[in-house]
């Protein structure tokens, strides 16, 4: 169950529950949209208090993160809740979450105020007497428990909430123990680390303007330029942020330039580069110096870049807008880099814990997808490496469609590439507890408690 420190205002919250309906209404919708884009907008929009502890992220990432488990809930009292119009499902599916997760939500106040969105006109009438006979059936009953199950992947489906493909892929792949870890992994609250900006600020500076904010924080045990927050916080209202002192990074993605191991004058190319935050990173290892590409196919993404380089004081980036594939036939053919970042798109099923709203929107077919992609954008730059240079892949997938195979593909068609080692630059329990292979790293949330990321490290013979 989720637990909150202070009793609810109920009142004063009935507002966030009207927000957190239409962004559900959007994001379990057709239109799909993205959950955290639409939160950000809408606490700016609405001054709605931003902190991770709020009632209205709690509501939206809470209902999308356990929709497998509340629908089921929900079915156990109303066998036609499936076919019901998408309000009507948004609605049980609000209060349920209240009723059943909120333990400082009494239950009467649930359902009263699921009832008074409801007169609001958000749904049809006539399901009036199913919302409020449903909602207080299962808040009368005991919790529902699902050992009663004799399919086990139903069971597994309802009790982690992961959609039945990649419950199966994973059972088959990792077995049923691993894969059990797994989906518990995602469903626990991700760490919050932040990387500090070692050209403006250092860990003991941070922390004391840190403080200032009432915000604490920890160093982070596999690096001195990380840092933990232990304060429930909305970083892109803290002013220390703006000022360039830190961006948000997981240990995962802050380990792939660290493997890429860039030196200061050296030419750099980082392939698909927005939002920039493994650009400042090469930026700060090569003390500044030498020369950064950074290629961003998209033009709003392209501006979040340059806003992140200028914050940072990331001097040596030349940003390019195209895509990396038609960039690398005509404005870049000549050159030569000693290294290159693939940080390739991807189907990010490796940081679901961050993003719930993943593991409803990925379907099987869609990691073929990707992985044609990755392999495009691989062939594209391999002729872009120097003799001797190194080039990084690496995607925020567990799947070895978009990991091992992409990599297994590429160096059958580019024999002049070899695998790479890369322990040398991975911390000690990176080696211990993830998965080290001759050149090639996998990390999943159940193993290090980071993001699933697969990195692969190559030189060019």
């Amino acid at each position: 169950m989720e637990n909150q420190d202070k009793p609810l205002n109920l009142k004063a919250l009935r507002r966030e529950r009207e927000i957190a309906f239409q962004i559900l209404m959007d994001a379990l919708g057709p239109q799909k949209a993205n959950l955290h884009q639409s939160l950000a907008e809408a606490e700016e929009r609405y001054k709605v208090e931003g902190s991770p502890k709020g009632l209205l992220r709690q509501l939206v990432l809470g209902v999308v993160q356990w929709k497998a488990r509340l629908e089921w809930i929900v079915s156990t009292q109303f066998a036609g809740y499936y076919k019901a119009p998408l309000p009507v499902r948004v609605l049980l599916l609000m209060g349920t979450y209240q009723v059943v997760m909120l333990d400082r939500i009494p239950f009467y106040a649930a359902v009263n105020e699921t009832m008074k969105l409801f007169h609001a006109g958000l749904a049809p009438s006539k399901y009036k007497p199913v919302i409020n006979g449903v909602l207080r059936e299962i808040a009368r009953a005991p919790y529902p428990h699902i050992g009663h199950m004799q399919n086990s992947e139903d069971a597994f489906f309802v009790a982690y909430s992961h959609p039945r493909w990649l419950v199966r892929r994973w059972r088959k792949r990792l077995g049923i123990e691993e894969a059990v870890a797994l989906c518990k992994a995602n469903c626990l609250k991700a760490p919050f680390s932040i990387r500090l900006n070692p050209l403006k600020i250092s860990f003991s500076e941070l922390r004391k303007e840190l403080r200032r904010l009432d915000i604490e924080c920890k160093p982070h045990p596999l690096s001195p330029e990380m840092v933990v927050l232990l304060t429930p916080v909305n970083i892109y209202r803290v002013p220390l942020f703006h000022q360039g002192l830190f961006l948000p990074q997981d240990i995962s993605s802050w380990i792939v330039p660290r493997v890429l191991d860039p030196r200061p004058g050296e030419h750099v190319l980082d392939c698909c580069a927005a939002p920039g935050i493994k650009t400042t990173q090469i930026s700060s290892l090569m003390e500044n110096s030498g020369e950064i590409v950074a290629v961003e196919r998209e033009p709003g993404r392209t501006e979040t870049l340059k806003e992140t380089c200028h914050r940072w004081g990331a001097e040596n980036v030349e940003i390019i807008e195209g895509d990396i594939r038609e960039v690398s036939k005509s404005a870049m053919a000549e050159r030569r880099f000693h290294r290159v970042l693939v940080d390739a798109p991807c189907s990010d099923l490796g940081v679901i814990r961050r993003h719930p709203e993943i593991r409803w929107r990925r379907k099987s077919g869609d990691l073929r997808a990707y992985a044609t992609v990755q392999g495009e954008i691989l062939d594209a730059v391999a002729p872009l490496v120097s003799k001797g240079g190194v080039m990084v892949y690496s995607v925020c997938s567990t799947e070895p469609e978009e990991g091992e195979q992409t990599i297994k593909g590429f160096l059958k068609r580019h024999t002049e590439f070899c695998l790479d080692e890369l322990d040398k630059q991975l911390p000690g329990p990176f080696v211990e507890k993830a998965r080290v292979e001759q050149g090639t790293l996998w990390v999943a949330p159940h193993l290090l408690n980071a993001d699933g990321f697969f990195v692969a490290r190559l030189r060019k013979q």
